[in-house]
């Protein structure tokens, strides 16, 4: 591709420019000189553009600052893949350093654990009033109670997470957890945010959390 620029007179030599571009193109400038326009004597600069790759990236001789704009290219190309995931859902939710996320689909416990495993995030789990109240509002979209990240399938009565670890926030219900029946192993949140003890087998809401790259 070759463009003319107008310019007043100069005596500037042949020349090689690289510039940095903001954006997906990049392009290799051939700078030449000498040549007049008849008419008004003014010269004429002659661009001769190459186009590279996707990202136009002119490095200026310094030491390491190729591998660090790559770097940061690779960076960001994972945050906006990351993000594509977040909003691929119907619906979205930010929370401090994570995104509550679901498409309306429900299942089972397991089936839940896998969704959001292969989404890119696990089976959401408040861990503060701030968080339960946000999963609250993205439960009135569809008011479905939803399983939550906590079971006591290893131990009866002693709720965990998926690391096996104790919770450090619930919200139960009064007389919750009372496993009605001996078979309820799974923690749900109904619509008002308060958590119950159910059946793993039985289908609800599949709510994930997302960690946000940015944090």
């Amino acid at each position: 591709m070759a463009f003319l620029e107008e310019m007043g007179e100069t005596d500037l030599p042949d020349q090689k420019v690289t510039r940095e571009i903001q954006g997906s193109v990049s392009r290799d400038l051939q700078v030449k000189s000498g040549q007049q326009d008849p008419k008004d004597k003014k010269e004429i600069l002659v661009y001769q553009c190459t186009w590279v790759n996707p990202i136009l990236i002119l490095i200026s001789g310094i030491p390491g600052e190729t591998s660090l704009i790559q770097s940061e290219i690779i960076s960001l190309k994972s945050k906006l893949s990351h993000l594509e995931k977040v909003i691929s859902f119907s619906t979205f939710r930010r929370v401090g350093q994570k995104f509550y996320v679901t498409d309306g689909t429900t299942g089972q416990f397991e089936e839940a654990v896998r969704f959001c495993r292969n989404s890119g995030g696990k089976i959401v789990l408040p861990r503060s009033e701030e968080e339960n109240q946000a999963l609250v509002k993205v439960l009135s979209s569809f008011s479905s109670a939803a399983f939550i990240g906590a079971t006591d399938l290893k131990e009866e009565g002693r709720f965990v997470d998926d690391e096996e670890k104790s919770l450090i926030f619930t919200k139960w219900g009064s007389g919750q957890p009372d496993n009605y029946q001996g078979s309820q192993d799974c923690a749900i949140i109904q619509t008002s945010g308060i958590w119950d003890d159910n059946n793993c087998t039985n289908s609800f809401l599949m709510v994930c959390e997302i960690q946000d790259k940015d944090k």
